[in-house]
């Protein structure tokens, strides 16, 4: 029995937008104005993680208000004006511009709602989208396939 697929799901980090390298460098500054250096060899430890996990596995030697001032002026700086730091990539998004085929877009994402929804209608695609599933939404974040597994039942 051939199962036909019903929807096309779209991760955003890496594929609508690229946002990692400026998540990264956001944390470094952000981390840097309270003494706590953030080498460039741990950009590969934060791809497709919350930043709570990053904190976690690559700074566990720095104290609890530290990381909560670096956080907040993170969320400050980054996810306040999450616009100002993503890029668009250009073959995705005219993809999901000019698509007008039989199935749905959707998108797993490990980002939260409200950063996906911002971008994407900043960016004009949010009405193309029937399905957006964001970090909150699941127990187990990436490299875990939850948020995909959700977003295809949905």
């Amino acid at each position: 029995m051939t199962v036909m697929p019903k929807a096309l799901i779209f991760d955003f980090d890496g594929v609508i937008v690229l946002s990692e390298q400026a998540r990264f460098r956001v944390l470094q500054q952000s981390a840097k104005k309270y003494g706590v250096q953030i080498d460039d060899d741990l950009l590969k430890d934060i791809i497709g993680r919350t930043t709570t996990y990053f904190f976690n596995a690559s700074l566990p030697h720095v104290d609890g208000a530290t990381l909560d001032k670096i956080r907040a002026d993170y969320t400050k700086e980054y996810k306040d004006k999450i616009v100002d730091h993503v890029v668009p990539v250009a073959a995705t998004t005219d993809f999901i511009r000019k698509y007008d085929g039989p199935k749905l877009l959707a998108v797993a994402s490990g980002s939260t709602t409200v950063a996906l929804d911002t971008v994407l209608n900043h960016l004009e695609l949010y009405e193309k989208f029937t399905c957006i599933v964001g970090q909150e939404h699941v127990t187990n974040h990436k490299p875990d396939p939850e948020v995909f597994n959700l977003t295809a039942r949905q």
